[in-house]
């Protein structure tokens, strides 16, 4: 699904190569959110594959003064691979 019920979108989904994918949401709703990394591969690529490495920029206030910027990067080993990189809540 490219849209979520909440406002989100998801732009890219690169399927067959190494990005970026980019998911949006303009006005978040008050709430905790996660930023989850879920690893979707097929044997052929595991087998390829030592691992799989992720950069993720986390934006809020995109655009504003006050806009700030969160990098991390962290090493999927494996499918399935399902990891919580940050929260942070919106009020």
């Amino acid at each position: 699904r490219k849209r979520t019920s909440g406002g989100g979108r998801f732009l890219h989904d690169c399927q067959g190569g190494y990005g970026p994918e980019e998911y949006t949401i303009r006005k978040a709703y008050p709430g905790e959110y996660q930023v989850r990394l879920h690893f979707y591969g097929d044997g052929r690529q595991l087998a390829e594959l030592v691992g799989v490495t992720v950069r993720v920029d986390v934006y809020r206030n995109y655009g504003r003064a006050n806009q700030t910027c969160e990098s991390m990067t962290h090493l999927l080993l494996g499918a399935e691979d399902n990891v919580l990189l940050t929260k942070f809540v919106v009020e």
